[in-house]
């Protein structure tokens, strides 16, 4: 596992989901910015997603550190066949099977997020803007 510690205290600015890929926009405390991008995006579980969030700790987990549990926090009490521990594992040994990412953000304040996919990456904001070009037809 990851601690990207640049961002304890930093902000997360917004979420974007386009062609399959998530973009989270997080600001560092001394102002750096930074997204981070979930490829192959395959759940996302985000929550109280408020103008002032403050961030904890920002973590990557590899396929081999993502559990049962992060598999029951990323689908939550939804009740039916995705709450159950069988559920859970099988899920988790298919996560590690595809070798597969986790992005997650713990609040101090507001937004949290867990979010599944093929590969995840942190960028500064510049190679972001270079590498990207959301919206342009």
């Amino acid at each position: 596992m990851k601690n990207v510690e640049q961002f304890h205290d930093g902000a997360l600015e917004g979420l974007l989901i386009e062609e399959g890929t998530l973009h989270v926009f997080l600001r560092a405390q001394d102002g750096a910015r930074s997204v981070a991008v979930v490829a192959g995006l395959v759940k996302l579980r985000a929550s109280e997603v408020l103008e002032g969030s403050i961030i904890y700790e920002v973590l990557v987990r590899g396929p081999e550190e993502i559990g049962s549990a992060e598999i029951r926090d990323l689908y939550g009490a939804s009740g039916g066949a995705a709450n159950t521990e069988e559920f859970a594992e099988s899920t988790a040994r298919e996560i590690r099977e595809r070798k597969a990412e986790m992005l997650e953000i713990n609040p101090s304040y507001g937004a949290s997020c867990l979010a599944l996919g093929a590969a995840v990456e942190i960028l500064p904001r510049r190679v972001w803007q270079e590498r990207f070009t959301l919206g342009v037809a």
